[in-house]
């Protein structure tokens, strides 16, 4: 199950037999699309241990890729689970 951390900015996961929550993607910090863009910055290379997110509110899993609304980024983010790496998919 994929939940998302609107407030420490993070997408996890969580094992409904288990109970763990472990972190998937973001570090934490939130990503401002914005400037990024002013200062032609792409999205980092591998969401999995970078700032990618600010404010995320909602993931979906497709089964071969991982939605993130990003909500404070006004964007969907479409991210490859295999490999960490991101695109956008609307929005931004």
């Amino acid at each position: 199950m994929l939940l998302a951390d609107t407030h420490n900015h993070k997408i996890k996961s969580l094992d409904p037999l288990t109970g763990r929550v472990r972190t998937l993607l973001g570090d934490g910090s939130p990503f401002d699309a914005v400037l990024a863009a002013l200062e032609h910055r792409p999205l980092p290379p591998d969401l999995r241990s970078a700032s990618a997110f600010r404010e995320p509110e909602a993931v979906l899993w497709t089964g071969d890729r991982i939605l993130v609304l990003d909500t404070g980024n006004h964007r969907v983010v479409a991210v490859d689970p295999a490999t960490g790496s991101a695109r956008l998919w609307l929005g931004g």
